[in-house]
Protein backbone atom coordinates (compact mmCIF):
# COMPACT_ATOMS: atom_id res chain seq x y z
CA UNK A 1 0.00 0.00 0.00
CA UNK A 2 1.12 3.37 -1.13
CA UNK A 3 0.57 6.84 0.52
CA UNK A 4 -0.20 9.69 -1.82
CA UNK A 5 -0.40 13.30 -1.09
CA UNK A 6 -4.14 14.60 -0.56
CA UNK A 7 -6.24 15.00 -3.93
CA UNK A 8 -9.18 17.58 -4.46
CA UNK A 9 -10.25 15.05 -7.26
CA UNK A 10 -11.38 12.74 -4.61
CA UNK A 11 -14.59 14.50 -3.69
CA UNK A 12 -15.77 14.09 -7.14
CA UNK A 13 -14.73 11.15 -7.67
CA UNK A 14 -16.77 9.73 -4.49
CA UNK A 15 -19.93 11.40 -5.84
CA UNK A 16 -18.91 9.69 -9.68
CA UNK A 17 -19.11 6.14 -8.37
CA UNK A 18 -22.22 6.92 -6.08
CA UNK A 19 -24.26 7.90 -9.33
CA UNK A 20 -23.29 4.58 -10.48
CA UNK A 21 -24.21 2.63 -7.93
CA UNK A 22 -27.24 4.18 -7.50
CA UNK A 23 -27.86 3.32 -11.17
CA UNK A 24 -26.79 -0.37 -10.30
CA UNK A 25 -28.50 -1.24 -7.22
CA UNK A 26 -32.45 -0.77 -7.50
CA UNK A 27 -32.96 -0.79 -3.45
CA UNK A 28 -32.66 1.79 -1.17
CA UNK A 29 -29.19 2.55 -0.34
CA UNK A 30 -27.51 5.26 1.88
CA UNK A 31 -24.06 6.08 0.35
CA UNK A 32 -20.91 7.49 2.96
CA UNK A 33 -17.95 8.29 2.07
CA UNK A 34 -15.57 6.70 4.50
CA UNK A 35 -11.57 6.36 4.82
CA UNK A 36 -8.69 8.35 4.49
CA UNK A 37 -9.83 10.13 1.50
CA UNK A 38 -12.68 11.36 2.91
CA UNK A 39 -11.12 13.81 4.81
CA UNK A 40 -9.66 16.45 3.46
CA UNK A 41 -6.03 17.47 3.34
CA UNK A 42 -4.93 13.94 4.50
CA UNK A 43 -2.30 11.70 3.00
CA UNK A 44 -3.76 8.62 2.11
CA UNK A 45 -4.20 5.77 0.17
CA UNK A 46 -5.15 6.37 -3.38
CA UNK A 47 -8.76 4.54 -2.89
CA UNK A 48 -12.26 5.56 -2.25
CA UNK A 49 -14.08 3.79 0.61
CA UNK A 50 -17.71 3.94 0.19
CA UNK A 51 -19.88 2.68 3.37
CA UNK A 52 -23.48 1.15 1.94
CA UNK A 53 -26.50 1.02 4.74
CA UNK A 54 -29.01 -0.89 3.76
CA UNK A 55 -32.19 -2.27 5.44
CA UNK A 56 -31.53 -5.94 4.56
CA UNK A 57 -27.95 -6.97 3.62
CA UNK A 58 -29.66 -10.12 1.53
CA UNK A 59 -31.07 -7.30 -1.04
CA UNK A 60 -26.81 -6.46 -1.69
CA UNK A 61 -26.11 -9.68 -2.02
CA UNK A 62 -28.96 -10.51 -4.77
CA UNK A 63 -27.72 -7.55 -6.65
CA UNK A 64 -24.19 -8.92 -6.89
CA UNK A 65 -24.49 -9.16 -10.71
CA UNK A 66 -25.27 -5.66 -11.07
CA UNK A 67 -22.53 -4.27 -9.52
CA UNK A 68 -20.12 -6.46 -11.46
CA UNK A 69 -21.68 -5.24 -14.51
CA UNK A 70 -20.68 -1.42 -13.62
CA UNK A 71 -16.92 -3.18 -12.97
CA UNK A 72 -16.83 -4.10 -9.49
CA UNK A 73 -15.36 -7.24 -8.43
CA UNK A 74 -17.36 -9.29 -5.55
CA UNK A 75 -15.74 -10.35 -2.21
CA UNK A 76 -18.46 -11.39 -0.31
CA UNK A 77 -17.98 -11.06 3.85
CA UNK A 78 -14.16 -10.97 3.33
CA UNK A 79 -13.40 -11.95 6.39
CA UNK A 80 -16.14 -9.37 8.20
CA UNK A 81 -19.07 -11.14 9.08
CA UNK A 82 -22.64 -9.02 7.92
CA UNK A 83 -20.46 -7.62 5.16
CA UNK A 84 -20.75 -7.69 1.72
CA UNK A 85 -17.42 -6.19 -0.02
CA UNK A 86 -17.02 -5.01 -3.24
CA UNK A 87 -13.70 -3.67 -5.32
CA UNK A 88 -13.39 -2.02 -8.56
CA UNK A 89 -9.73 -1.53 -9.91
CA UNK A 90 -9.78 1.83 -12.27
CA UNK A 91 -10.72 4.18 -10.50
CA UNK A 92 -9.98 1.93 -7.26
CA UNK A 93 -12.77 2.17 -5.20
CA UNK A 94 -13.88 -0.35 -2.01
CA UNK A 95 -17.71 -0.69 -1.39
CA UNK A 96 -18.33 -1.79 2.09
CA UNK A 97 -22.11 -2.63 2.33
CA UNK A 98 -23.68 -3.03 5.83
CA UNK A 99 -27.39 -3.61 7.12
CA UNK A 100 -28.35 -0.09 9.34
CA UNK A 101 -27.43 -0.76 12.93
CA UNK A 102 -24.18 -3.42 12.26
CA UNK A 103 -21.98 -3.06 14.78
CA UNK A 104 -19.17 -2.45 11.68
CA UNK A 105 -20.91 0.27 10.44
CA UNK A 106 -21.27 2.59 13.26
Amino acid sequence: MYLVEPSPEWPAAYARAVTQLHSAYPGEIRFHHIGSTAVPGLIAKDCIDILGLVSDLAEVGHARQRFETIGYEVRGAYGIEGREYFVRERPKVHLHCFQTGHRDAL
